[in-house]
């Protein structure tokens, strides 16, 4: 199922609003792992539930890579914003925490 889900994202969909799920830290762990958004332009997570353990596995799994816009809107957390700013897997995506810009798209 995920791989079928993967490919439908990667050849239609640019675009997804997945604000106010209420994923939590373990959500953000699947999302963290899984490929299946790396051809969006842009991710919208605001109002997830995210804490910052979640916020971190967000900034370091590959499930992000890829993308060029990813929105958050958790709760303020220095080392949460310092990871998605620091980012290595997101160095190619503009990043917004609480509506303001982060880091910017190396690429």
């Amino acid at each position: 199922q995920t791989k079928a889900a993967a490919a439908i994202v990667s050849k239609k969909l640019e675009e997804l609003i997945a604000a106010s799920n209420q994923y939590g830290e373990e959500g953000a762990k699947l999302i963290a792992q899984s490929t299946a958004f790396s051809k969006l332009k842009t991710l919208d997570l605001t109002k997830n539930a995210f804490n910052k353990a979640g916020i971190i596995a967000l900034a370091t799994g590959p499930g992000l890579a890829g993308i060029g816009k990813v929105l958050f809107n958790e709760r303020d957390s220095d080392d949460a914003r310092k990871a998605l700013a620091e980012s290595k897997t997101l160095a190619n995506t503009t990043v917004y925490f609480r509506g303001k810009q982060i880091a910017k798209a190396k690429s």
